[in-house]
């Protein structure tokens, strides 16, 4: 009967993918089922999860046509509900990898509070580091969730960000499943989390080693795709006005004016730069900044970016000023606060 489900979308990891599947097996509490759901993966992913499943009862390989990370992530939590006693489900990526005590701390806090949520920090490198793993005092900070403390995560780079890492009560993956066919699906999805959870356990032991994967789909270079950040901040927002927490409506608000016109910074200097999501994210944040501007506090820098933003796009040059600031981004008039 396990008490954990560990969910690990699979797709393009061959050469990462035995070592986190190791990792997980290597752990100290061993009372957990490891879902594996390759995500149709045109490599020897599949068939390495299938050896694995050979040599362990507590592996459970699926198969599908590739449908992203969220889409993945989602079959995995279905397959727990439908075939799993557990009560918990912890997310890791297929080319990451886990302390082997990771469930056991993680198990141990979820069973001595009364937080919904349990999360640790992460390593994050692009190369395993000797320090990974290394023993440490083990610390959980306990937070009742309010909009105070929503204020204080928000600017915690693991507890708030990324779906790796926790530990979660499977009733509210339940209710609030990944959004598919998105990137940056994490940012949305666990702000409703973290309201739903009500009580939350942290710690600032790296228990989780994150991998820097140069091929992975949020560094590659400048695409469409990377739109989907403005609509996980929009989607953030849209969800704190409808719980009245009017602060952290202001604060993402502001976060998603200046990274919708970073993005398309990036995008107008790009060849992608005539698709409509391009002119219609253009439009859509030049209306927003307009009706929330004067309920928001600017630094002088962010003040001068959205101001020329505005400018530029009265006077039908916003394609011409974008590809300006672009090249000139390294320049210190740029960089001053």
């Amino acid at each position: 009967m396990p008490k954990i489900s560990v969910i690990v979308p699979v797709y393009k990891v061959e050469k990462y993918l035995c070592r986190c599947i190791d990792s997980i097996l290597a752990q100290t509490f061993t009372d957990f089922d490891l879902i594996l759901v390759d995500d149709g993966s045109p490599d020897k992913c599949g068939e390495i999860c299938e050896e694995y499943a050979k040599k362990d009862s507590r592996i459970h390989v699926i198969h599908q046509k590739n449908g992203g990370l969220s889409a993945a992530r989602n079959t995995g939590i279905d397959w727990a509900n439908a075939n799993s006693s557990s009560k918990w489900i912890t997310f890791i990526d297929s080319d990451d990898l886990v302390t082997q005590n990771y469930l056991e701390c993680l198990w141990n806090e979820a069973t001595d509070s009364c937080s919904s949520i349990i999360s640790c920090s992460c390593l994050e490198s692009s190369g395993y580091s000797s320090d990974f793993g290394k023993e440490e005092k083990l610390e959980f900070k306990r937070i009742d969730i309010n909009e105070e403390t929503i204020k204080t995560i928000y600017f915690e780079k693991y507890v708030y960000w990324i779906a790796c890492g926790k530990l979660v009560k499977k009733t509210i993956l339940t209710k609030y499943p990944f959004t598919e066919g998105r990137i940056y699906e994490d940012n949305p999805t666990i702000c409703r989390w973290l309201v739903e959870a009500g009580k939350v356990s942290y710690t600032k032991s790296q228990l989780y080693f994150y991998f820097i994967n140069p091929e992975g789909i949020s560094r590659d270079a400048f695409s469409l795709k990377k739109l989907d950040l403005s609509w996980a901040f929009k989607e953030q927002e849209i969800f704190y006005e409808s719980i009245g927490f009017k602060e952290m409506q202001k604060i993402v608000g502001k976060d998603y004016i200046i990274h919708t016109i970073n993005l398309l910074k990036s995008a107008y200097s790009s060849p992608d730069n005539k698709d409509e999501r391009v002119l219609s994210l253009t439009n859509e944040v030049e209306t927003y900044i307009k009706e929330h501007r004067n309920q928001m506090t600017f630094s002088p820098r962010e003040k001068k970016i959205v101001s020329l933003f505005l400018f530029f796009k009265s006077i039908k040059l916003l394609k011409q000023a974008m590809r300006l600031y672009y090249n000139a981004e390294k320049l210190m008039f740029w960089r001053k606060k």
